[in-house]
């Protein structure tokens, strides 16, 4: 049996550079993996089996599925595995649940069936699954994702900081298309922002709320119904900044100390406001 950890992401960038001929578009966003988590345990099994907490994931198009069956084909296996997902990261929230489940899937696999297969390889076949996939398994604690988000650049990690996540409850069916679909070839850039991120973490300095950009930030607050009301209420509760994570609907703020943090958490907790506290990794 193993029990791998699929933790959550934030964006600290997210840019748009343009359209891709592929149809895909291309993007620069600086990612860092943060402390709330799903657990996923693998055990062998004769067939595969998916079990979860959350019952409508327990599904043919669950990402974990698809996974297995990257796995059996790159490795020749005829056994299956039995998978059960314990989910904590909010769903379709923007801090990438279903993406970092896949990829625990792949790791987990690689160390269950002993099979060898290369980090290098594991990227590759995380592109197959999801653009957020491949940073998952890529083992980079935090990143440049370029391209459609399979090509990993790792950077230096910022010092620990505490995350203040605010995930409002706006499922929308086809959340990631329709926020691309509204965006206008104004809005694009160079990968700028990603860059002065980079030099930033380089040199070791403090990261904060300053120095984030989301380019999808302006068009999820109409494309959303009701997350502005969300943002005003973050910000009154004493959020120093409101970010923006991956395609929304998740508000993040970042902060230096855990004091504040733990404060600013427990006034949304008070006002029954869906936060969650977590910690850079």
């Amino acid at each position: 049996m193993i029990r791998q950890q699929a933790c959550a992401k934030i964006n600290l960038t997210f840019e748009v550079l343009g359209k891709r001929g592929d149809g895909y578009h291309e993007i620069a966003s600086v990612i860092q993996p943060i402390s709330l988590c799903d657990t996923l345990t693998l055990e062998p099994n004769d067939s595969t089996l998916l079990s979860c907490n959350v019952p409508r994931l327990v599904t043919p198009r669950n990402l974990a599925l698809k996974a297995v069956t990257l796995m059996l084909r790159q490795t020749g296996r005829r056994r299956g595995v039995a998978i059960d997902i314990a989910k904590s990261i909010p769903l379709a929230s923007g801090l990438g649940g279903g993406s970092s489940d896949a990829a625990a899937v792949l790791i987990g696999l690689n160390k269950l069936w002993e099979a060898g297969v290369s980090r290098e390889n594991l990227v590759t076949m995380g592109a197959d699954i999801g653009s957020d996939v491949p940073f998952f398994t890529s083992g980079a604690p935090t990143a440049i994702a370029r391209g459609r988000g399979e090509v990993i650049e790792p950077l230096p990690s910022p010092s620990p900081l505490w995350v203040v996540l605010l995930c409002p409850p706006l499922d929308v069916p086809g959340k990631t298309a329709g926020m691309y679909s509204r965006l206008q070839p104004s809005m694009y850039s160079q990968g700028q922002h990603a860059e002065a991120l980079a030099r930033l973490l380089s040199r070791g300095q403090s990261l904060t709320d300053s120095i984030c950009y989301n380019v999808f930030e302006g068009v999820a607050l109409s494309f959303f119904s009701g997350l502005d009301d969300y943002r005003r209420r973050f910000l009154a509760a004493g959020a120093p900044g409101v970010n923006l994570s991956g395609a929304g609907p998740t508000l993040f703020s970042i902060m230096a100390s855990q004091a504040r943090a733990t404060e600013l958490f427990g006034v949304l907790r008070k006002e029954k406001l869906p936060a969650y506290l977590a910690r850079t990794l």
